[in-house]
């Protein structure tokens, strides 16, 4: 078809998330996030991703108020993403536009960053994508 410009298809993703649990309130620096059965999870333990995907959004609910953040975790270290609730009970940081690559065999994890009295516990969930 000379002369026809044909776009290009949008990317499309399926979507999937990893969630954790605290029952007591957020602790500031510590690996308290439990993936079942109430094991706190330390550095470099979590969930293993079975194919490459990408981080592209956090969320963070509590059954308290704020201040808390919670920080994703790439094989034991920081994966630069985080989701801060500054006051209230929930957050969401959605960062689609720069999302962070997973290899397939990486381990995720959660380390919470800054916590307090009032917390009382939550449920912190990273959203990945992969291409389809």
């Amino acid at each position: 078809m000379t002369g026809h410009y044909i776009p290009a298809a949008a990317p499309r993703y399926g979507v999937f998330c990893i969630w954790a649990e605290e029952g007591a309130d957020l602790s500031s620096g510590v690996f308290e996030w439990s993936f079942g059965n109430g094991n706190e999870s330390p550095s470099g333990v979590g969930v293993f991703v079975p194919f490459d995907c990408e981080l592209f959004a956090v969320g963070l609910v509590i059954e308290g108020t704020g201040p808390a953040e919670v920080e994703v975790r790439q094989n034991g270290a920081s994966s630069g993403r985080s989701v801060e609730i500054t006051s209230g009970d929930r957050a969401f940081t959605d960062f689609a536009q720069s999302p962070i690559a997973f290899a397939a065999g990486d381990v995720v994890g959660f380390r919470t960053v800054t916590g307090g009295v009032d917390t009382n516990g939550g449920t912190v969930t990273a959203w990945f994508r992969y291409p389809i």
